[in-house]
């Protein structure tokens, strides 16, 4: 397929209309499997001394679409650009950088002994068949053929129509990080950048989150901390309950991990290799169980104590998690050159605006001594309107306007108290279990057992929260997730350790 691509590369080259303005070779080798002796043959041929760059084509499998293995810098990166249906992402090439990719290509001989700038573009599927007597043009695609010869025509356009001095065409630049969005667009940086973007997420985001909380606090509308609100005697009078669900979502993830991570050993112990024949499988089985573990436990701890704080702890523990993970990035980025851990930015950038969005809400709550006011004033009005102890009505005490002959359905403990702005103040109100039979005054109210406050909180930030929160992190990183689950198919084909796959050595 690779021989195809370059004898119908040569076809377009050579047409008048096509002449290109570099020279280019076109290199047909073989002798790969033998220690790249086809590479190091031409490392030693006169021709060598004269090229500069190289798009290697290669195959880690017989279909599937040709995907960008590995780059020498971020400036070479950028004539993949112009692919039209670019795919890839530079995790690839950490692979092999970190040597968990054990086999290699003659990019090794391109890039390391002679010095060149360039790519590498492999299939990667189907991986089970590879370096197998099934690794052939039977279990390849047209399509697939056509994709690797788009690939490298638009890209090989690029190159050889490029009039950069050569002496610059020599020197490297910073190593590159490079990912496609849905196959149809595609992004480089230079991973300097990359390191600097993360820097700034690592340093200004808590300092953004810190002086949101801070007006607040100055505000008075942080409830997060609080346990009760006083009166202007100091005694307690409304419980405000703002630690209330703060170790929910811990708790939830510590166990469904473990439920996973339990499950996973099992199959890894019961049927290893049915990672081979039914990776979706393994995928969607693990995925699902996780997310009915957690699911199950946090709902179950909404039933038992609803929490209107339950949803900015949750939030506030993803960001802390991932905070935490983007420091290993920046390590990684920074000692290790590991440029590959780019999407997990993506998780935390969308965490992070989840949070705000949450966290500004709370703004719409009044301040904590007017909330307070406001039930204390309510508490007056009672006493003020009725001729008896607020205390008649809950020993029995029947007002004069009650002229009904008591029945069975007679309250035991006499009349409730009023609602005043659609809200009793009684106790029971303040938690939020009181009846409610009209819709204006239902929407004022907070949700059964949870904060008084709850009720002031807006209820459809959830929308933009799940946005930024779920779908933009995964356009970035399910296509990894697929490309990683599908080319670890058969790391024995790779020279990797067969035995963490069928726990034997």
């Amino acid at each position: 397929m690779g021989v195809v691509t370059l004898l119908a590369l040569i076809d377009y080259f050579t047409q008048e209309d096509h002449t290109p303005y570099r020279s280019l070779v076109f290199l047909i080798n073989d002798g790969e499997e033998d220690y790249l002796n086809g590479a190091v043959s031409y490392a030693h041929h006169d021709l060598a001394a004269s090229t500069r760059t190289f798009f290697n084509l290669e195959g880690a499998g017989a279909g599937g679409r040709a995907t960008l293995f590995r780059s020498s810098d971020a400036e070479i990166t950028k004539f993949y650009k112009g692919a039209k249906h670019p795919f890839g992402s530079s995790l690839s090439g950490d692979g092999f950088k970190l040597r968990v990719i054990k086999s290699e290509t003659d990019y090794l001989i391109f890039d390391g002994d002679m010095g060149l700038r360039g790519m590498d573009v492999a299939f990667w599927q189907p991986r089970a068949r590879y370096h197998t007597q099934f690794d052939n043009d039977a279990h390849s695609s047209i399509d697939s053929v056509w994709h690797m010869l788009g690939q490298a025509l638009d890209t090989v356009k690029g190159m050889s129509e490029d009039k950069t001095d050569d002496d610059a065409l020599e020197g490297r630049t910073a190593p590159g990080v490079w990912f496609d969005i849905l196959g149809d667009s595609f992004g480089v940086f230079r991973l300097p950048t990359i390191f600097a973007l993360t820097m700034c997420l690592l340093t200004i985001t808590p300092v953004l989150l810190g002086a949101v909380v801070f007006i607040l606090f100055q505000r008075k509308k942080l409830y997060l901390f609080s346990k009760a609100g006083k009166d202007a005697t100091g005694s307690p009078l409304v419980p405000l309950s703002g630690w209330k669900g703060f170790f929910r979502y811990p708790i939830a993830f510590i166990l469904a991990t473990g439920i996973v991570s339990a499950i996973a050993y099992l199959i890894y112990k019961v049927n290893p290799m049915i990672a081979y024949s039914s990776t979706e499988a393994i995928w969607s089985c693990l995925l699902s169980l996780w997310f009915v573990v957690a699911w199950t436990s946090l709902n179950a701890a909404a039933v038992w104590r609803p929490s209107a704080s339950h949803k900015i702890w949750t939030l506030s523990w993803q960001w802390f998690g991932w905070w935490l993970m983007l420091i290993a990035v920046a390590v990684a980025q920074d000692r290790y050159e590991i440029g590959g851990l780019y999407f997990l930015l993506t998780f935390y950038g969308g965490v992070f605006v989840a949070l705000i969005i949450s966290i500004v809400g709370l703004f719409t709550l009044p301040a904590k001594d007017e909330l307070i006011a406001s039930i204390r004033e309510h508490d007056n009005e009672i006493e003020d309107n009725d001729d008896r102890s607020q205390l008649a009505g809950l020993v029995g005490h029947r007002n004069d306007d009650d002229d009904d002959e008591p029945s069975e359905q007679t309250p035991l403990f006499g009349r409730s108290r009023r609602n005043i702005g659609g809200s009793s103040t009684s106790r029971a109100s303040i938690t939020g279990s009181d009846s409610c039979s009209r819709g204006k005054e239902c929407s004022k109210r907070p949700y059964k057992n949870e904060q008084y406050w709850g009720k002031y909180l807006p209820k459809y930030t959830w929308i933009a929260e799940m946005l930024f929160n779920i779908p933009v992190p995964l356009i970035f990183t399910a296509p990894i997730g697929l490309l990683i689950g599908t080319a670890i198919a058969q790391v024995g084909a790779d020279g990797g350790n067969e035995a963490m796959f069928t726990g034997k050595s």
